[in-house]
């Protein structure tokens, strides 16, 4: 029977990546919590599945890459490699940080990313403007002898990453559950009638709340029945 997985592989920042599998293929029956070794177009990876389901549970579209695939679930060699992983990453994010200052790089380090290969790290950083990291990024390849990236992070992944709670006092929605951000127009406040103050209107990431998107269906439906009682 053909499964479904959510995968997650950077629990900070990434976004839900969908596999399916068969238990032909994968003798081991993944699900939700399980670390998974998979083969992704970055290179190989482990990441956290967020859920698994049977094809015919799933009601909503999804992308399937089929150059992606799920290779195992993590053996215990697999989960002392990522733990290693993990200790190598916080030595790394203080060297980075220390050349980030040699530099005199107007940058903020927010997290690194190490793939499972150990071929490649991806540095993500915010800075409040353009800026020319070549000369930090070749230093950063000679010191850890990978394939260096360095992505700057906008507002909204900034939120993700540090998190916070919102005006109604819960945790942040790109934190807890978020994964895809669409665009949310100014329209969309007008149409439920509120102030259009931006600091009322605006989240911790100083774009619009994503609440208003939320919320949109239903003032679209009030909108018609009072149309529907008119006529």
């Amino acid at each position: 029977m053909d499964r479904i997985l959510g995968v997650r592989f950077n629990k900070n920042i990434g976004k839900i990546t969908y596999f399916k599998y068969s238990l032909n293929e994968i003798p081991d029956e993944i699900i939700a919590g399980d670390i998974i070794i998979a083969e992704t177009k970055r290179g190989i990876e482990h990441g956290e599945v967020h859920f698994a389901k049977n094809l015919s549970e799933i009601n909503f579209s999804f992308v399937l890459d089929t150059n992606e695939r799920i290779l195992r679930k993590a053996t215990k060699k697999d989960l002392e490699m990522i733990k290693n992983l993990l200790r190598d990453k916080e030595k790394a994010i203080q060297i980075c940080k220390k050349k980030i200052s040699e530099h005199k790089i107007n940058m903020n380090l927010m997290d690194i990313e190490y793939l499972f290969d150990r071929k490649k790290m991806i540095f993500y950083f915010t800075s409040d403007s353009r800026i020319d990291f070549r000369n930090l990024a070749k230093e950063l390849a000679l010191i850890f002898r990978v394939r260096i990236e360095l992505r700057q992070l906008n507002s909204r992944d900034q939120a993700k990453v540090l998190g916070d709670l919102g005006v109604c006092g819960r945790k942040l929605c790109c934190k807890s559950f978020l994964d895809e951000y669409e665009p949310i127009p100014i329209k969309v406040a007008k149409d439920q009638g509120l102030s259009l103050n931006p600091t009322k209107l605006s989240g911790v990431c100083g774009k619009l709340k994503c609440c208003l998107k939320f919320e949109e269906e239903y003032y679209e439906h009030q909108k018609i029945e009072k149309l529907a009682e008119i006529i």
